[in-house]
C-alpha cells in the first residue's frame, strides 16, 4: 500500500518535472521557406575618382559704402576781353600801370599860334565800370611864343621882335570809356600853375636897341577831350582833339590846343 503511493508521488513528480522542462525551452524556428527567392545583389555603381577640390576662393569683404562721386563742375568759360582794356599792370605805385604819353602840336592864343610839347603820366585809379576807368594824368606842358613886328617911325623902321616861352604843371583827372576792342574816348579836366616869360628887343637904324623882359606866373584851368588807339600791348596812339587852356593871371588868357603823338607802357 505504502509502495503503491510512493510510486503514484514519484510519477506525479516526473510529470510534473516534463511539463515544467517543456514550458522553459525556447521554441524552435520554423525553416525558411525554400521558395523564398533569393534578391541578386545590387551592383555597384563604378566609383568616379575623386576631383580634388577646388581651392577655396578668398571671400571679398565687402566693398566699403564709397560717397558718391561728386560730378566735376565745368571750369566758367573765360570772358569776353572788355573793350576797355588798360595796358597791362607794370611796375606801380598803387597797383596800376603807369603810362608815359608824348604829344605836339599846336596852341592858338588871340590870332597867334606856337608849336606845343606835352608830356603826360598817367595812372589808373578806379573803375568807375566795365569799360569805363578814372585815372589821374600829370602834364608837362611847353610853349615857345615869337612874334616880330614892324613900325616906320619917320623915314626909319623901327623892329620888334618878342618872344614868350611858357611851362605848365597841371595836375588832371582823366574818365576814360572804351569803343570798340582796341579804342578808347577820354575826357580830362585839371587845375595847375602856369610860368610865362616874355622877352622883348626892338631896334632901330641908327638908335641901336632896347630890350626888356617880363614874367607871370598864375593858375591854369585845363579841360580836353581825346582818345587813344592800341597798337600793341605797349604802345598806343594818341590824341587830343581839343584842349582848353584858361590862364587865370593879368585878365586871363585862353588857348587852344590840337596835339597827336603816342603813349607807352613802362
Amino acid at each position: 500500500m505504502i509502495a503503491r503511493r510512493l510510486a503514484i508521488a514519484l510519477a506525479t513528480a516526473l510529470a510534473a518535472s516534463s511539463a515544467a522542462r517543456a514550458q522553459t525551452a525556447p521554441p524552435r524556428r520554423a525553416p525558411a521557406a525554400a521558395t523564398a527567392a533569393k534578391k541578386p545583389a545590387a551592383k555597384k555603381a563604378p566609383v568616379a575618382p575623386a576631383t580634388p577640390p577646388a581651392p577655396a576662393t578668398p571671400e571679398k569683404a565687402p566693398a566699403a559704402a564709397t560717397a558718391p562721386a561728386i560730378a566735376a563742375t565745368p571750369a566758367a568759360p573765360e570772358p569776353p576781353r572788355p573793350t576797355f582794356s588798360p595796358l597791362p599792370a607794370g611796375r606801380t605805385l598803387a597797383g596800376e600801370a603807369w603810362r608815359g604819353t608824348l604829344l605836339v602840336g599846336p596852341e592858338i592864343y588871340d590870332g597867334a599860334t606856337a608849336l606845343k610839347l606835352r608830356a603826360d603820366l598817367e595812372t589808373d585809379l578806379l573803375p568807375l565800370a566795365p569799360r569805363a576807368m578814372l585815372s589821374g594824368v600829370v602834364c608837362l606842358g611847353f610853349a615857345r611864343w615869337s612874334e616880330d613886328e614892324t613900325t616906320p617911325l619917320l623915314d626909319a623902321q623901327v623892329t620888334s621882335e618878342a618872344s614868350t616861352n611858357t611851362f605848365e604843371l597841371v595836375p588832371s583827372l582823366r574818365t576814360s570809356v572804351g569803343v570798340g576792342r582796341k579804342g578808347t574816348l577820354h575826357a580830362d579836366a585839371g587845375l595847375g600853375l602856369f610860368h610865362a616869360r616874355t622877352s622883348v628887343e626892338t631896334s632901330a637904324p641908327g638908335l641901336g636897341s632896347v630890350k626888356g623882359s617880363s614874367s607871370t606866373t598864375g593858375a591854369v584851368l585845363r579841360f580836353g577831350v581825346g582818345g587813344q588807339l592800341d597798337v600793341n600791348p605797349r604802345l598806343r596812339l594818341a590824341a587830343e582833339a581839343i584842349g582848353l587852356n584858361f590862364h587865370l593871371a593879368d585878365g586871363g588868357a585862353t588857348s587852344v590846343t590840337i596835339l597827336g603823338g603816342a603813349a607807352y607802357r613802362f
